[in-house]
């Protein structure tokens, strides 16, 4: 099966030391690669919220998982986009979600 994790996220304000947080503010899928993150790239934010984060790094796996039944390193799907294999709908959208096509930061804001 696939393993959750869930982790403490803590913003901090560099100007005046102030800081809140989650205690399990981020899920992540435990996963089967390597991962490793280089550095993040944040010019501002606001208080408010609503900042996009980019996370540069390697190894990462940008899409849900799924039982590749024909070895193909595919996920395959029939002449009218239907799932032929099993995945793990981490969001619950019904749909098997594969985010390599996001890029770009300019990608996730349209």
């Amino acid at each position: 099966g696939v393993a959750f994790k869930a982790v403490p996220v803590v913003v901090l304000n560099p100007s005046d030391g102030g800081s809140t947080g989650l205690p399990e503010g981020f899920t992540y899928m435990v996963p089967t690669s390597q991962p490793f993150i280089d550095s993040l790239t944040v010019t501002e934010g606001t208080a408010a919220g609503g900042d996009y984060v980019q996370i540069i790094g390697r190894d990462f796996r940008l899409y849900e998982p799924y039982q590749d039944l024909n070895n193909n390193f595919a996920f395959d799907v029939d002449e009218n986009g239907n799932p032929l294999e099993p995945f793990t709908d981490i969001n619950g959208n019904g749909e098997w979600d594969d985010l390599r096509k996001w890029t770009s930061l300019e990608d996730l804001k349209n």
